[in-house]
């Protein structure tokens, strides 16, 4: 038991167990903001007077002392008092460290402001799930609100308000919006890394054969008539070398491979 003071003189039997204290929410000791934004400490709990129900006291800052309850016939979390801690008390008169977690792919930028490191990797993660390929994350200062939840973000050159958040929130963004264009079966290749079935390998292999067939047959006809004008040995050795480089280039070899995977169904042409 706890012996205060109330507001207009008379003393205070309070019960400050953890227990009984929870029932209304709070703990003996913690401090709290009420919803006109006034501050104070948790005292315990007493009948509002006597032979009354019991509320929970409050020592606020602005009462010298003296304590005071709220209306007894309310849920006080619901009505709108807050435990005070390093989300609210401290923030509220200085800047704190907090965190900018980005991303940007093509031209999509997605920025979220949170609390501590540890939420500032889990947002990373959901930016790298949603798409993105990468992001980047920088400390930046925040001078906090009466709210606890928004406050003002001071950059190299500007302030903005913002929401600052505890938890990580959800990509905008889906990977379709990331990159369009692109069908699922590329994405399930590329991004999923699953497997490209055999008919799709088999499909690919025969375009790109007959690709290859295909400039091999224009080279020969070519060389039929070019050999009625030039010398037939050189002017087969010069197609020949000719085509030999074309389908044996880094650049070309990718262009036939892209066509079959194309025909394949395994990624968009372009």
């Amino acid at each position: 038991m706890l012996e205060a003071k109330a507001q207009g003189g008379g003393k205070v039997y309070l019960n400050i167990s953890e227990d009984t204290c929870m029932r209304f929410g709070f703990k003996h000791g913690q401090r709290i903001i009420d919803p006109h934004y006034d501050k104070g400490v948790v005292m315990g709990v007493a009948p509002a007077e006597p032979g009354a129900s019991d509320v929970l006291w409050f020592a606020f800052d602005c009462d010298e002392g003296e304590i005071r309850y709220w209306d007894e016939h309310v849920d006080l979390v619901q009505e709108g008092f807050k435990r005070i801690d390093l989300t609210t008390e401290e923030v509220l008169n200085e800047t704190v460290v907090c965190f900018r977690v980005t991303a940007t792919t093509n031209g999509k930028a997605e920025s979220v402001i949170v609390r501590d490191v540890v939420v500032a990797a889990a947002q990373g993660k959901v930016f790298l799930r949603a798409g993105h390929k990468e992001f980047m994350t920088n400390p930046v200062m925040v001078l906090f609100d009466k709210s606890g939840d928004r406050g003002d973000v001071f950059g190299d050159k500007f302030i903005e308000t913002a929401e600052v958040h505890g938890a990580p929130i959800p990509s905008r963004y889906s990977r379709a919006d990331l990159y369009p264009g692109i069908t699922v079966k590329a994405y399930d290749r590329d991004v999923l890394k699953r497997r490209v079935t055999w008919v799709q390998v088999v499909v690919v292999m025969l375009v790109a054969l007959v690709i290859m067939a295909a400039g091999m047959g224009m080279a020969a006809a070519l060389v039929i008539v070019l050999s009625r004008f030039f010398d037939p040995l050189f002017a087969s050795l010069g197609l020949f070398v000719a085509v030999s480089i074309l389908l044996l280039s880094k650049k070309d070899q990718t262009l036939i491979m892209a066509c079959g995977m194309w025909v394949a169904g395994i990624q968009e042409g372009d």
